[in-house]
């Protein structure tokens, strides 16, 4: 996980692109398979970019806060497009963050909380898991077949389809298209994710409805 700031910058832009087409298709292109199967690698690399960001960071604490504090001034936002209560993905970075901690330092009975509180938010457990996946198993020959099963799992016991086996595509940019250096602000995502769901919910509501 010895990405450099630019090569990392570079991975977070893919994945916001794959994230926006993925609420595009979703609101207002269902009919077209393609936003949902492109939008699939989006959070495996935001998972993966969580494992880069703890291992990376100085203060720990103040990167969950970070997380929460945005998550918080999202969910009505979130809310407002989806109708949903379930919690969205910065509480699952959140919570996986946790988790990270959690695992490196052997607090294993904090996983009775984890696990319980990650069907509260986006991915689940699922999405838990992939956190934890990028950080237990650092080559790709071990992380391949374990997302695998994970991906299978998912589809079977929550999501019902197949779309979600293509977040393996994620894999591609994190270990072979990752050498494009590319500058974003420091806040990029975490503006952009609530900036684009509530440009799509406006545009949705008052020029589409």
């Amino acid at each position: 996980m010895n990405l450099s700031k630019e090569n990392s910058n570079f991975l977070k832009l893919v994945g916001v692109i794959s994230m926006a087409l993925d609420h595009i298709g979703k609101y207002f292109y269902p009919q077209y398979l393609i936003f949902q199967i492109l939008g699939r690698i989006a959070f495996p690399i935001f998972a993966f970019q969580l494992c880069v960001g703890y291992q990376k960071t100085s203060n720990k604490k103040r990167y969950i806060k970070r997380l929460l504090i945005f998550g918080i001034i999202t969910q009505p936002i979130y809310y407002l497009l989806t109708r949903s209560w379930t919690l969205n993905i910065l509480f699952t970075l959140a919570l996986g963050f946790w988790a990270l901690w959690a695992w490196e330092n052997k607090k294993y009975l904090y996983f009775y909380l984890i696990i319980p509180l990650s069907f509260f938010v986006e991915y689940q457990w699922y999405g838990i898991l992939m956190i934890l996946g990028f950080f237990v198993f650092s080559q790709p020959k071990y992380q391949v077949p374990y997302f695998v099963l994970n991906s299978l799992l998912y589809i079977y016991l929550i999501a019902g389809d197949w779309l979600q086996i293509y977040s393996l595509l994620s894999l591609v940019f994190i270990y072979k298209i990752n050498f494009l250096r590319v500058k974003l602000p420091k806040y990029f995502f975490y503006v952009f994710y609530p900036g684009h769901l509530l440009i799509i919910y406006l545009i949705k509501n008052f020029l589409c409805g």
